[in-house]
């Protein structure tokens, strides 16, 4: 549709059409056709940045105006590394240089016992822990390592042992959201380029950096861990 100046044309076309394509030729185009939607909630959205921006302009939220609170400085960092991929394990090998992380494999049911207390000593001293797959694919898909990455992640969570997480691998950061009960991930700004960080929706709120398994650079998680610590 092209008439985006008339509210009804827009109103019109999306009950008669499960898709609508509109050509706004600006900016005042996108908000004037984001104002004639009746429940922008009811439609999904798809467009560019132009787009959004609209949409957060018209409708910004309960929050907007506000000045968020500065997040809480993580004493103790939990870093879960699913992926398999060359560049996690580099990455694996600088924090552990850098920081003095202390790494632990956790090579199937087993070794869980032995990765659990490794992290637990860790984080007990104040120390970054890192739980990661061993360089061995388990099974198709890596699934099962990363159930146990999770099992532990929440048995450590139970003893209240760390106050951030970074989870490397998107499969292995929605195995430990779901099973600490999270619902969703609040955005609140990125470590780098593609490297989010934010705070789980749930019962336990902690900060949580997610990372690809082969994005960033040597030092990327290094950087995500230093954000959490607030000592970018």
């Amino acid at each position: 549709m092209e008439d985006l100046g008339d509210p009804g044309s827009v109103g019109r076309a999306l009950e008669k059409d499960r898709c609508v394509v509109a050509d706004a030729r600006g900016n005042a185009d996108l908000e004037a056709l984001v104002r004639a939607v009746p429940d922008p909630s009811e439609v999904l959205w798809a467009g560019s940045a132009g787009l959004a921006m609209a949409l957060a302009g018209e409708y910004p939220g309960p929050r907007a105006g506000e000045t968020p609170a500065a997040p809480a400085q993580a004493r103790r960092v939990l870093v879960l590394i699913g992926s398999l991929s060359g560049a996690s394990r580099e990455q694996l090998r600088r924090l552990v240089e850098k920081r003095g992380a202390v790494a632990a494999s956790v090579a199937g049911r087993p070794g869980m016992e032995d990765a659990f207390e490794a992290a637990r000593t860790a984080l007990a001293e104040g120390r970054c822990a890192i739980l990661h797959s061993p360089r061995e694919r388990m099974s198709s898909g890596g699934g099962p390592a990363v159930t146990l990455l999770a099992d532990v992640a929440v048995r450590l969570a139970g003893e209240g042992l760390f106050d951030a997480l970074v989870a490397t691998g998107g499969s292995t950061a929605v195995a430990v959201a779901w099973r600490l009960g999270a619902s969703g991930m609040r955005l609140e700004g990125e470590v780098e380029a593609g490297v989010p960080v934010g705070t789980l929706i749930g019962p336990e709120p902690y900060r949580i950096v997610t990372k690809a398994g082969g994005f960033g650079d040597p030092d990327t998680l290094v950087k995500a861990v230093e954000m959490l610590a607030g000592k970018e």
